[in-house]
């Protein structure tokens, strides 16, 4: 019988497809003190053909020892020992080709295609950039693509990406590209100024209890975008540049409770291509709650008393102010239920005149002063005065008095000087 022919290995991706990466073969079914011959370039040989790479057939026959030679046996198989690289390119990191500062906190998809020779789809893509393996599959279209931390790019700038490769024999191959690209860290120069808080760089009461807004700009190098952020008794207030200008509300009571009375502002930039910058700045300003104005009346018709005449007539209320009370602040009199208004004067005194009727049916007179102190809080500050009214002409002599001693005669002793001596009202005033 002829001897049998079989290939050590098929490797092929099918088992009897007869493609393999090794060309060993086994011979059997030999009678013993047989001699097995190859069919070599139309001879037949004992010496065994080596496979060759690509298409091979083998022709096997024995003879036994009394001379007999058996039929032949074939043995037809594809030799493969090695797998076609492909090609393997990166496309550009970015669109640019460079990592700034905001890609950098990002992640970035790197791309790019894997074809030819014995890729295929859906063999492993891998990329180690900065010591971090990534690993992705050739898509069907030849494409492929890897999500990478922009940290990892910043750092690495230059890297390679494989792509593992099994052909249809077996063997095993890789291909690969390389990427070069440019970190960008320059930073964006910019400058941020915070205008006065408030006009006067002082929270007063109402502003306390209000929102006050807090402006200012930002200069420097062209960006695209910016962001500031203002830090008021730990609490962060945050608003977007728009023209260079930034507006943000901020509660007064958080710029009252502020332990340093200090804003700090921080903007942030970016420009047109990623790269950031930043820059910071402070602002002082004071806090003032409370006001008090002073008020006094100093005369009321010059002796604080009211006679006949000046009751029939008007009569001149007189004073001064001081503290946080100012020229042009209202004062209002009020007597006998009637309000008579007047302002302070630049020297700070005030003047308004009252009808004496008023004062005599009302012997008390209040005056209030109002206004602001120089910081916007306000203030009301009165003050009273009482007044005597005499209306009665005074006490005439009774014609009993005695004017010179006894006998109303001047004598010759009497004549240097003579005491005069009679009854009138009390503190009246004799001529």
């Amino acid at each position: 019988d002829a001897p049998a022919l079989t290939l050590d290995t098929d490797s092929g991706s099918a088992a009897d497809d007869f493609l393999t990466n090794d060309g060993s073969f086994t011979v059997g079914g030999t009678e013993d003190g047989a001699t097995v011959e190859y069919l070599v370039d139309g001879n037949w040989t004992t010496t065994a053909p080596v496979p060759v790479e690509g298409d091979n057939t083998i022709t096997i026959r024995q003879t036994d020892a009394a001379g007999n030679t058996s039929g032949s046996s074939t043995l037809t198989f594809t030799l493969d020992t090695q797998a076609e690289s492909g090609n393997v390119s990166v496309d550009s990191i970015t669109s640019d080709d460079v990592v700034t500062e905001t890609e950098k906190e990002q992640t970035i998809f790197v791309t790019g295609t894997a074809t030819d020779g014995d890729i295929q789809p859906n063999d492993v893509v891998t990329a180690v950039i900065n010591g971090t393996t990534y690993t992705s599959v050739v898509k069907e279209n030849g494409t492929w693509e890897l999500s990478v931390n922009g940290e990892d790019l910043a750092e690495d700038t230059e890297f390679t990406v494989s792509v593992s490769s099994t052909d249809s024999a077996g063997n095993s191959v890789s291909s690969s590209g390389t990427s070069t690209h440019i970190y960008d860290s320059t930073p964006v120069n910019v400058n941020i100024d915070i205008d006065p808080i408030t006009e006067d760089s002082v929270i007063n009461a109402t502003e306390a209890q209000g929102t006050v807004t807090i402006t200012g700009s930002v200069t420097g190098e062209n960006y695209v975008s910016g962001t500031v952020a203002l830090t008021v008794n730990g609490v962060e207030y945050v608003g977007q540049v728009i023209d260079g200008k930034y507006s943000i509300d901020v509660n007064g009571s958080d710029l009252n409770s502020d332990s340093d009375n200090i804003v700090d502002a921080k903007v942030d930039v970016v420009n047109e291509a990623g790269n950031v910058g930043s820059a910071n700045s402070t602002e002082f300003y004071l806090v003032d709650l409370t006001a008090r104005g002073t008020i006094v009346i100093e005369s009321i018709a010059d002796d604080n008393v009211i006679n006949q005449s000046e009751s029939e007539s008007t009569v001149s209320v007189k004073g001064t102010v001081g503290r946080d009370a100012n020229t042009g602040d209202q004062i209002s009199v009020v007597v006998n239920g009637v309000t008579y208004l007047t302002v302070v004067q630049s020297d700070k005194t005030w003047s308004v005149d009252v009808q004496g009727s008023d004062l005599v049916a009302d012997n008390s007179v209040t005056a209030t002063v109002t206004g602001q102190d120089w910081v916007g809080n306000e203030f009301s500050s009165s003050v009273s005065e009482s007044i005597d009214v005499d209306t009665t002409d005074p006490t005439q002599g009774d014609g009993l008095n005695s004017i010179v001693f006894d006998d109303d005669l001047v004598n010759e002793d009497e004549a240097d000087s003579v005491t005069l001596s009679g009854q009138v009202e009390v503190g009246s005033t004799v001529n």
